[in-house]
């Protein structure tokens, strides 16, 4: 019997970065979906079963803050994870509003580590609000 594998949405308009996402997650065992604007997240997450979403702070075709607030109306318990290569740039309040932030420069293992990490708080003890 085989077990599925975690999907997850990366979301950057940089296309060298969504190459290196795509291989770090998909060597951890993720099928990886990709996005470079809000339409394109909005098709990919009606295409895929999507279980988490890791973007990018600074998009040039859409707007970081619109993407996650159309993630979280679709999907309210969704795991949105930051990958910025400027994490210091980013606001307070948008920190607060994901469930976690890492730096473009941190080893990929910490990327991995982290995205594991709040796919197990989504479905950990009390995930059904219990």
């Amino acid at each position: 019997m085989t077990s599925k594998r975690r999907s997850i949405l990366c979301v950057d308009d940089e296309e060298r970065d969504l190459q290196l996402q795509r291989a770090t997650f998909e060597d951890a065992g993720f099928h990886v979906a990709v996005a470079r604007d809000l339409a394109q997240v909005n098709h990919a997450l009606k295409q895929h079963d999507v279980e988490a979403v890791v973007l990018d702070y600074r998009l040039l075709n859409a707007d970081p803050i619109h993407v996650a607030i159309s993630v979280r109306k679709q999907f309210p318990r969704m795991p949105i994870v930051i990958l910025s290569g400027y994490v210091e740039d980013i606001p307070e309040y948008f920190k607060r509003a994901v469930d976690a932030c890492m730096t473009k420069h941190e080893d990929r293992e910490h990327w991995v580590n982290t995205l594991y990490a709040q796919l197990g708080s989504q479905y950990g003890a009390g995930a059904n609000g219990d």
